[in-house]
């Protein structure tokens, strides 16, 4: 335990190296998404919750939302942003974008910010 601060237990250097490890395998599998690499990335008694999905997931439910965002997205590309190690747990941010074609045809890129307009009588008097 660190002294200055009691509540944070400091990595050990070899979980440190097995996080960059992990993370780094992650990133190349979104450079290529591939399912059995996915697969792979997952431990067995693994329960993942990745947007969209409302509930977490084993790692076969996870395979099949995988599956399912390769082939509504298959441009998608994912860009790990940082990651931190707590204890035995691994946490990856990362920003998602992918190249979709609205119905009218036309390519539009992500990742994309809604715009919300609010109706003339409905904005605050300051």
């Amino acid at each position: 335990m660190n002294e200055s601060n009691p509540a944070y237990d400091r990595p050990s250097e070899l979980q440190i190296r097995d996080a960059e490890t992990l993370v780094a395998r992650f990133a190349a599998l979104w450079r290529q998404p591939d399912p059995e690499t996915f697969r792979a990335l997952m431990h067995a008694d693994t329960r993942n919750l990745v947007p969209p999905m409302t509930e977490p997931a084993d790692r076969e439910g996870a395979m099949r939302h995988f599956n399912e965002f390769v082939r509504q997205l298959p441009g998608m590309s994912v860009a790990v942003q940082r990651w931190a190690l707590a204890g035995e747990t691994v946490m990856i941010e990362w920003r998602a974008t992918a190249k979709v074609m609205p119905a009218h045809g036309a390519p539009e890129r992500g990742p994309r910010s809604p715009a919300i307009q609010l109706p003339a009588g409905a904005r605050s008097a300051n």
